[in-house]
């Protein structure tokens, strides 16, 4: 009786498969971009040991730098293979085409819906409730995409700072992130203080700064930007005001 017992069980045993968890970036999409720009440094085709050396912090057989690659594939930054091949879309990002705030934004989006995972979630999202809570999005990468329950908090951070470096999601007053309205991505983005300006020249100084040399009826005036997110609509007004006052002194 009792062989015939282990016998069944072993049976059923042997049907059983482990269901793998599922796979997301690992790093926010912001740190993935400065990985890649960090990394240009080196050209856009080069061995994972060039790599890892431009980027610092670990060896191409690290643990930490294999995590890095996967986020960066994971985001369509880096092409899959042997070789570290940039994509298209990192080039344009890391050397942009045009000094259009609005194309770079554009394309920092494509970067995030590169993302499988992340692009399913918010759409999830966006056409439920249109908005969540950092527990319920961890908790929706358990129940509807296989995220391990130890990795769903990192999960959950790394989809919420990634959609607002992108300008998809916001805050909420009630401590909830939300869909950021098209109109309001429009805004944000067409409404640029400098728009009316002439500006010859956007010259990279340091990492994450940017000299904007801008001309006007006096002798001219530079502004120092040392952030690499993009401007969000506060900013943007703070600027303006700025920019105003500067060309009332100027009359």
């Amino acid at each position: 009786m009792d062989k015939k017992v282990n016998k069944v069980k072993k049976e059923e045993g042997s049907t059983t498969k482990r269901t793998r968890s599922g796979g997301f970036p690992t790093v926010s999409l912001q740190e993935a971009i400065n990985i890649i720009k960090k990394g240009s440094d080196a050209g856009w085709d080069m061995s994972k040991d060039t790599f890892a050396r431009a980027i610092g912090g670990s060896t191409a057989k690290s643990g930490a730098f294999l995590v890095k690659l996967g986020s960066l594939r994971d985001f369509g930054l880096i092409e899959r293979g042997g070789n570290i091949q940039y994509t298209q879309l990192a080039r344009e990002i890391v050397a942009p085409k045009t000094d259009s705030t609005i194309e770079l934004q554009d394309k920092i989006k494509e970067v995030f819906f590169k993302s499988d995972v992340f692009k399913m979630l918010y759409e999830k999202i966006k056409d439920g409730p249109g908005e969540s809570s950092i527990a319920t999005i961890a908790n929706l990468g358990v129940h509807d995409f296989r995220i391990s329950v130890l990795k769903k908090d990192i999960f959950a951070q790394n989809f919420v700072l990634s959609a607002k470096y992108a300008n998809l999601l916001e805050d909420s007053s009630d401590g909830k992130v939300k869909i950021v309205k098209e109109n309001h991505q429009n805004e944000q983005e067409e409404n640029d203080p400098f728009s009316g300006f002439s500006i010859p020249s956007r010259i990279k100084t340091t990492e994450g700064s940017e000299n904007y040399i801008f001309s006007d009826s006096g002798s001219g005036w530079v502004l120092n930007i040392k952030t690499s997110k993009p401007r969000t609509s506060e900013i943007r007004n703070k600027l303006a005001e700025l920019s105003e006052l500067l060309e009332k002194n100027n009359k």
